[in-house]
């Protein structure tokens, strides 16, 4: 007697295909989703977190440090690019001003701190100084006492005479402080120093 009849080796053939072909569909199932995960999602996430890490590089020392000692900061006031501006006629300079100091703020113009004064008080200003295109305090450090700094807003035009002109440490915070006299800073890095900045501070001249 024959141990498997013809009926029963087709029975075992065709349960056989069956298991082979659920193990096919669950093996496809399994590489479909591995590759669902690995697109947008992932890629949605990895963005967000660099974008995070790169908005906290662009925050200065100077700013993290300012607004920790400021505790809240002062109401934004914003003026068009045409009114509010920054000249500086021994260094040939006329650039517009903008509220921040993030990273896209600097590739437009000069930067302001949102924790300081606007008119009256000391107006403090960050820029680049080293970009090709973004480098509008690139000679501040040629500024010498005397110099004249123009600043210009809504309310008017004030023109202010450089009293200072040097390198501090970045933890220096003496010449951001608010002040009655008004004066206005400003700020650019120092090549090959990261630890320090260069300051210029301007008092309002006498008319």
């Amino acid at each position: 007697m024959m141990l498997y009849s013809k009926k029963n080796v087709r029975k075992l053939s065709f349960i056989i295909a069956i298991l082979l072909w659920c193990v096919i569909l669950a093996i496809i199932y399994c590489f479909v989703q591995s590759q669902e995960k690995t697109l947008e999602p992932t890629t949605s996430i990895t963005l967000k977190a660099e974008e995070k890490n790169n908005e906290e590089q662009n925050l200065t020392d100077i700013e993290l440090i300012l607004k920790a000692s400021t505790g809240k900061s002062s109401p934004s006031i914003t003026y068009s690019s045409c009114s509010w501006r920054i000249e500086i006629p021994k260094i040939q300079l006329n650039a517009p001003i903008y509220e921040g100091t993030e990273a896209e703020i600097l590739r437009k113009g000069i930067g302001h701190f949102e924790n300081t004064a606007t008119w009256e008080g000391n107006v403090c200003l960050i820029a680049e100084n080293k970009e090709d295109k973004y480098n509008y305090f690139q000679n501040i450090d040629l500024l010498q006492i005397g110099d004249e700094i123009i600043y210009q807003t809504e309310k008017g035009t004030k023109t202010y005479v450089v009293q200072v002109n040097e390198k501090v440490k970045e933890t220096n915070l003496k010449y951001i402080q608010n002040t009655k006299e008004n004066r206005i800073t400003l700020i650019t890095y120092e090549e090959d120093e990261k630890e320090y900045r260069r300051y210029v501070q301007a008092v309002q001249k006498e008319m």
